[in-house]
């Protein structure tokens, strides 16, 4: 097929779907910065972002964090604080965006941590 003759849509949570095709696609972009991830055999998810500093990176962690992940990052060290809050939130975007849900979940509905194995997403909740 000729790439000009692909159609994509957008799903209702903004995932992009290619017409006619078993592909999944997930798409980021932070700053100049963009990735694609296209897989076409499996559910695919991808995030990226731009390092920079967060003025208000631990309340940010609030929002983000399981209780268990939050008690973790409470320890980290400030001078790491930016890195590994980036670290965590590109991790979860990517399982949600891995799930089809975007952010219309929030991130503190499952585990992910920074060590922890990839999230199992039938164990995450996704309803």
């Amino acid at each position: 097929m000729r790439p000009r003759d692909l159609q994509v849509t957008i799903s209702r949570f903004g995932k992009p779907r290619l017409l006619g095709h078993y592909v999944e696609v997930s798409q980021s972009h932070s700053y100049d910065w963009s990735a694609v991830a296209v897989s076409g055999l499996s559910l695919v998810g991808i995030d990226i972002e731009h390092w920079r500093p967060l003025a208000n990176c631990r309340q940010l962690a609030r929002h983000i964090m399981t209780d268990h992940e939050a008690r973790i990052f409470e320890k980290i060290p400030q001078e790491l604080c930016e890195r590994k809050f980036l670290e965590l939130w590109t991790k979860k975007e990517a399982v949600l965006k891995c799930a089809g849900l975007g952010l219309h979940q929030g991130p503190r509905g499952f585990h992910t941590g920074w060590d922890s194995r990839p999230c199992n997403l039938a164990a995450c909740n996704t309803t």
